[in-house]
């Protein structure tokens, strides 16, 4: 894909995801969903939604991978190699799991990710500009990895929160249709782990950014400002 296109997609995916933020949580269905597991329901087809679903998750576990070798690069070139490691063993964890990716596997991914994110980008502040040269070509390289890492994620992301709003309309599945069962019991305490694990990436991969170039450190062009897009 083009920069230009590939920067189209990343403003479309984030519009999306800000546009989803400013609304109740109800948006993604899950209310409406968790009160129809008890009866009742509308119109779509489980056979769908769970075929989606685990196609959204196992996409989003995957890039949640990428996204974490990313982060553990940029950390170990920074110099704080212990946490690098367990990022490392964090996003080993999520590749594996793919489709079977459960909300606390997310809060470790979050959890570690939004630490060393943060720790990255207060050594980029006090100490980027005397870096020297391989410890900046590392550093330009893990972003290079990072950011497109969180685009992906974008439409994995789109097709979880797809799932999710037709689950709400779906009629209550069959109690022999173990995979919808299964699918319906996850959505709630699941999508908005997946959701926030998008949303602290793109914010963490702005941040990232703009420290980097302070610190005079190469960054990819197919990205966008955030802060623009607040709602």
């Amino acid at each position: 894909m083009a920069n230009q296109e590939r920067r189209r997609a990343l403003i479309y995916g984030l519009v999306f995801s800000f546009t989803l933020m400013a609304t109740p949580v109800h948006a993604f269905g899950l209310k409406s969903l968790t009160d129809k597991l008890s009866g009742g329901g509308g119109g779509g087809s489980w056979s769908k939604i769970v075929t989606d679903w685990r196609d959204g998750l196992g996409g989003l576990a995957k890039q949640a991978s990428i996204i974490g070798l990313a982060i553990a690069d940029l950390t170990e070139a920074l110099g704080h190699k212990e946490e690098a490691a367990q990022l490392r063993k964090d996003a080993k964890m999520i590749g594996d799991k793919g489709d079977n990716v459960g909300a606390a596997d997310f809060d470790t991914v979050i959890d570690s990710n939004d630490k060393a994110t943060k720790k990255c980008a207060e050594t980029l502040k006090k100490k980027g500009g005397s870096l020297d040269a391989a410890t900046k070509a590392k550093a330009a390289e893990a972003l290079t990895k990072y950011i497109p890492g969180v685009i992906g994620a974008i439409p994995h992301t789109i097709k979880l929160i797809g799932a999710s709003q037709e689950a709400s309309k779906a009629p209550t599945p069959e109690v022999s249709d173990i995979k919808a069962v299964e699918v319906a019991a996850q959505i709630p305490g699941l999508m908005p782990k997946a959701f926030t694990f998008v949303q602290n990436a793109a914010e963490g991969a702005n941040q990232l950014r703009e420290v980097a170039k302070e610190a005079k450190i190469p960054t990819p062009d197919d990205t966008i400002d955030m802060s623009s897009m607040k709602m």
